[in-house]
C-alpha cells in the first residue's frame, strides 16, 4: 500500500515561459501538427510555425481564469466572454487576431466559423 500526498506546487509562470521558449517549443508544435497531419487535414499543404507566444484566458463569474493552452479543453460555459489575450510585440506594429474553427462548420465542407476577430 502506498500513501501519496499531493501538495500545491508554485511555479513562476515567467520562468516557465522562458524555459518553454528556450527549448524551441514553437517548432515542436509545428512538428507535432505535421506528425498528426493537422495542417494537411485542415489546410492542404499550407502550414505555419507559431512564433508569438499567446497568453489566453477567459475570466469567469467567480473571478477565476480559465486558461487556454495546448491540450486543455475550455467548455462553452467557460468561454462566454471575450478572451483576454496577451503577447509581446513591437508597440508600433499592427496585428489581427482571429479565433476560428477551420474544421468545425456544421453544414458545409471547406467552410469555417469565425468566432471573434480583432
Amino acid at each position: 500500500m502506498f500513501l501519496i500526498s499531493i501538495f500545491p506546487v508554485k511555479i513562476d509562470s515567467d520562468e516557465l515561459k522562458k524555459e518553454w521558449l528556450s527549448t524551441g517549443a514553437p517548432a515542436h508544435i509545428k512538428l507535432a501538427a505535421e506528425h498528426y497531419q493537422v495542417f494537411q487535414d485542415l489546410f492542404g499543404y499550407a502550414y505555419f510555425t507559431p512564433y508569438v507566444l499567446l497568453d489566453v484566458t477567459y475570466k469567469q463569474d467567480d473571478g477565476l481564469l480559465a486558461p487556454v493552452y495546448r491540450g486543455n479543453v475550455v467548455k462553452p460555459q467557460e468561454a462566454t466572454r471575450q478572451p483576454d489575450v496577451k503577447f509581446s510585440s513591437d508597440p508600433d506594429s499592427l496585428w489581427t487576431l482571429v479565433l476560428t474553427t477551420p474544421d468545425g462548420h456544421l453544414s458545409e465542407l471547406n467552410k469555417e466559423y469565425v468566432h471573434w476577430m480583432v
